[in-house]
């Protein structure tokens, strides 16, 4: 008697509790993909699976067949689910972060016995370092330019 209840407990326990589990793991499974898509997608996604679960459940109720039939209707229907989001996936590309371009190297410039160590510098375009040493004792200027005529001074940043 005792060995008869123990094997008819699992089965009324264990089939709402197993159909439980998989029902909150479907449902978590599919918030991660709606999460990842963009809103408008998601809501499309969305409102398309509950369509197709809708229209699943009509069919299989509408129809009188049992067991592997009704598992091989839902493997059907399922199909377009899986065709779906699997073309969603490839419509939608991921934005590549921009590249960091690294800074150019700062030129070197040094000024002994009151005179530069060149005449003029080439800069690289948009932010340039200069690396100044003054090896005398007196103070030195630099000015930039813009142009070789010598005209117009860039202000220093």
């Amino acid at each position: 008697m005792a060995e008869d209840i123990r094997e008819r407990t699992p089965l009324p326990l264990g089939v709402p509790l197993g159909i439980f589990a998989v029902v909150i793991l479907v449902v978590f499974l599919f918030s991660r993909i709606l999460l990842n898509v963009p809103k408008p997608v998601a809501v499309v996604v969305a409102l398309m699976t509950a369509l197709n679960i809708l229209v699943t459940c009509g069919i299989i109720a509408m129809r009188k067949v049992e067991g592997a039939t009704v598992f091989a209707l839902l493997l059907v229907i399922s199909v377009p689910i899986l065709i779906g989001g699997a073309a969603a996936a490839k419509v939608f590309t991921v934005k590549q972060p921009a590249k960091v371009v690294p800074p150019a190297p700062p030129v070197a410039l040094s000024a002994q016995n009151t005179a530069y160590s060149t005449t003029s510098l080439t800069l690289p375009p948009g932010e340039a370092t200069i690396d100044f040493k003054n090896q005398d004792t007196v103070p030195h200027n630099v000015h930039l330019f813009d142009t070789s005529s010598a005209t117009t001074s860039i202000p220093p940043r």
